[in-house]
């Protein structure tokens, strides 16, 4: 059985084996771009959209502690954020960042008092996609907080 040959002189090729190429191609382009996405844009994006959007929600406190986070860089050059990890049965778990300093947390996390009722001033997006994030490690920030008398 004789092979075709192009006028190149080069096997003909096959259709069904460029499709699967093509496919394969395909696929990994599509992973790349939604890794972009979720990674690398997403957070941007959804900062924008929940300090566009901030939503009221009410939520009981269980607990309140005062941590330190840091960051640090592929260059080794990173830094620490003051923070308040709310837990809340109905809300889940909850971090305030803003107005916190190493001074100050303190007396931020005596003023949430386990058992009392707050509204918690949160961005929207980062409300409805909480489940998400939870999964992806995120926790939603607060951006402001009032005890209910």
């Amino acid at each position: 059985m004789m092979k075709h040959k192009t006028d190149t002189g080069l096997p003909a090729a096959n259709p069904k084996r460029s499709r699967k190429n093509v496919a394969v191609l395909a696929a990994w382009l599509c992973g790349i771009l939604l890794f972009v996405a979720l990674f690398l844009i997403g957070p941007s994006v959804l900062r924008a959209y929940d300090d566009a959007h901030p939503m009221t929600t009410t939520c009981q406190v269980t607990s309140a502690n005062p941590e330190t986070s840091s960051t640090v860089s592929r260059t080794g050059i990173g830094g620490s954020n003051q923070q308040i990890v709310i837990e809340s049965g109905d809300c889940g778990t909850l971090l305030l960042r803003m107005g916190v300093t190493e001074e100050n947390r303190a007396d931020l996390t005596a003023e949430l008092t386990s058992g009392d009722d707050y509204h918690f001033i949160i961005g929207e997006g980062s409300w409805n996609i909480r489940g998400l994030l939870r999964i992806l490690g995120v926790t939603p920030e607060v951006q402001s907080d009032t005890a209910i008398s």
